[in-house]
């Protein structure tokens, strides 16, 4: 939360007290003249933060997230790179882009999505519940051709032989 000091009906002190005695939602309050009292008060009755306008964007978004970081204890992973260099094929996620030999192959959106899903660890054997579960959203419960469908299309399109590899009555992997 965003807490302005000065509001109209009632002091963003006062407010950030009250809000303290029922949540931790994590608050950063701010305020449009530099006074050490208001900013020492407002970190004492309970906010997170203290910044002063006028704030630089950046820098207010950065102690956003941190805050929230040090409330939710989720910190941030390594962003994973967008492309999957796997054998001849050349995936790029951010721009959704299948090339194999040089030549880029027009996949569907759930063609690309499922190959995307397969190459986020080539090797490792998904079953079709996985697969459904991400690619479709659900189990796939009466619904045992769509996925063998699209794995036959995808195959087709990519021409690589044994790229996608079925592994008899568990799923499919992508080979390394």
């Amino acid at each position: 939360m965003l807490l302005k000091l000065q509001l109209p009906d009632i002091n963003g002190i006062e407010l950030c007290q009250l809000i303290r005695l029922n949540s931790q939602v994590p608050i950063i309050m701010c305020s449009g003249h530099d006074d050490e009292f208001d900013c020492v008060t407002g970190l004492k009755v309970g906010a997170d933060d203290y910044v002063v306008r006028p704030y630089r964007l950046h820098e207010l978004l950065a102690r956003m997230e941190a805050v929230v970081r040090r409330a939710t204890g989720q910190w941030p992973t390594v962003p994973e790179d967008p492309v999957r260099d796997i054998g001849a094929l050349h995936l790029d996620l951010h721009l959704r882009q299948a090339v194999v030999g040089g030549t880029e192959i027009a996949l569907t959106r759930k063609e690309f999505d499922l190959l995307a899903f397969l190459a986020s660890d080539p090797g490792r054997t998904f079953t079709r519940e996985d697969i459904m579960s991400q690619v479709w959203g659900h189990d796939g419960a009466g619904d045992t051709r769509t996925l063998g469908v699209h794995i036959a299309g995808l195959r087709r399109k990519l021409g690589v032989d044994n790229l996608i590899e079925t592994v008899w009555g568990v799923g499919f992997r992508l080979r390394r």
